[in-house]
């Protein structure tokens, strides 16, 4: 999608203007969710291990008016996570909005998976989001509010890079919906199709990341065009 089409479609949406956000992710659909979300006033820190990655969204959203960081680290390293978090508190605030988009670069059949690869996929796609929620939940609970949004491959488009951890990052968002709704913070998850356009991700966690949702946690919704059954 154009940039001009991202531009339009942000005219559309609610305002996330005085939010801070964290987007963990430097390509695809994480991209495209800082893009978004800057675009509709919010200040972006873009997490990444790839420093590279990361400083060339923030440069473009920045070259385009809006506010954003880039934040290197590795989504599996508390002491990463925490570094990241106090980089975007002193440069914007605490975080409000945070979106789990990080994905492992792991590809391989079930049975020729190396043990290695496993457990990256399970560091980057299940405890990274646990450690992302844990740093940056404890300061949306101390400001009592703040939306988490947790994204995974849909059901029946789940490769073995992604579809363990994805399930695992689907029950923690329900986990966390039930825990931290009473204080304010807000959990919920996104399944992606394969194929799926990446904005229409962006779009679905800008909308639960915002107001209009005030009253939406704990859901897994699908961007997806097919209507499965399971």
């Amino acid at each position: 999608m154009t940039t001009l089409a991202l531009n339009d479609l942000a005219d559309r949406l609610p305002s996330l203007e005085g939010r801070v956000a964290a987007v963990s992710g430097g390509g695809g659909s994480a991209r495209a969710s800082a893009e978004l979300f800057a675009r509709l006033g919010a200040a972006v820190g873009v997490l990444d291990v790839d420093g590279a990655r990361a400083e060339a969204v923030a440069t473009g959203i920045r070259d385009t008016g809006g506010r954003a960081l880039a934040l290197v680290a590795d989504v599996a390293s508390e002491s990463d996570l925490e570094r990241a978090a106090i980089e975007l508190d002193e440069r914007f605030g605490p975080c409000e909005a945070l979106v789990n988009d990080a994905e492992p670069a792991v590809g391989a059949p079930l049975e020729e998976l190396a043990l290695a690869d496993w457990d990256r996929m399970i560091e980057v796609e299940l405890t990274g989001a646990f450690l992302s929620m844990q740093v940056f939940g404890r300061r949306m609970l101390a400001n009592r509010g703040g939306t988490v949004v947790n994204v995974s491959a849909a059901a029946g488009d789940a490769s073995i890079a992604d579809s363990p951890g994805g399930a695992g990052r689907t029950m923690l968002s329900r986990l966390g919906a039930v825990e931290w709704g009473a204080r304010g913070v807000r959990v919920n998850s996104i399944h992606v199709a394969k194929g799926a356009d990446p904005i229409a991700v962006a779009v679905a966690a800008a909308f639960l990341s915002g107001d209009g949702s005030s009253y939406v946690t704990g859901e897994s919704f699908e961007v997806d065009q097919e209507v499965r059954t399971r």
